[in-house]
């Protein structure tokens, strides 16, 4: 069911599957995936991903999300998902599975995506993050050359020969190493905790689930990990 126009990259499997296996249980949560399926053929037709959590004495069903999401959607075709909101059984189905909760929330909603509310009848919200869908194709180097201006590609290759005349070689490439991924994010926890002391991946379960979700990804190809290096150190 998941593939382009269907989800947001917030929304494939591997990534929910890892979310819901290292992030859940660690911040008190339980998986609520809620299947719609055609009565007759059986057909998977829309996907909610949720989740249920409890906090301060109320129950919540939202998003899996955990702070680690720009957008959240109903995992489905979007006119199919339009003619089910038109459905007043689908609609009370949807509204059953909820039972439980003292609150339903869709957050970060994507202006341009269908909003959940249709089918819910609770309260949706847009999302706050500024993250922008850019096409690239499959070479993200032909996307670069055809896209970028050639000054400012220049001006890379200036400040690339300059980085290496004063710090030694300079290395950007994909990796799918694990061991090479292990050491990148170490790193990273290492230059973001330096920072900022709050951040998440100072947390271990965020840490591990960051990791370990780049490791998977990159053996299924669903996730690139690039690492940048100076005199074989790394540096982003």
């Amino acid at each position: 069911l998941f593939g382009p126009g269907r989800g947001s990259a917030f929304q494939a499997p591997l990534w929910l599957d890892h979310m819901h296996r290292q992030l859940a249980s660690a911040l008190g949560a339980r998986q609520h995936t809620i299947a719609v399926r055609d009565a007759a053929s059986r057909e998977l037709v829309a996907v909610l991903p949720m989740v249920m959590q409890r906090s301060r004495g109320v129950t919540i069903v939202q998003p899996a999300d955990f702070g680690v999401c720009d957008c959240n959607c109903v995992v489905g075709d979007p006119l199919r998902l339009v003619q089910l909101s038109a459905s007043a059984d689908v609609k009370g189905a949807l509204r059953r599975t909820m039972a439980g909760a003292d609150i339903v929330m869709f957050r970060k909603v994507r202006a341009d995506a269908f909003d959940p509310a249709l089918l819910l009848g609770t309260h949706s919200s847009t999302g706050e993050n500024a993250s922008q869908l850019c096409e690239t194709g499959l070479d993200p180097d032909v996307w670069r050359l055809n896209i970028l201006r050639r000054k400012f590609t220049k001006e890379l290759g200036r400040l690339q020969r300059q980085t290496e005349r004063e710090h030694g070689p300079y290395e950007h490439r994909l990796t799918t190493d694990p061991a090479e991924i292990d050491e990148a994010f170490a790193y990273l926890r290492e230059a973001h905790c330096a920072l900022r002391p709050d951040t998440f991946l100072g947390k271990e379960a965020y840490f591990t689930f960051y990791r370990d979700y780049a490791v998977a990804g990159a053996a299924t190809g669903e996730a690139l990990t690039y690492v940048s290096r100076i005199a074989g150190k790394i540096v982003a």
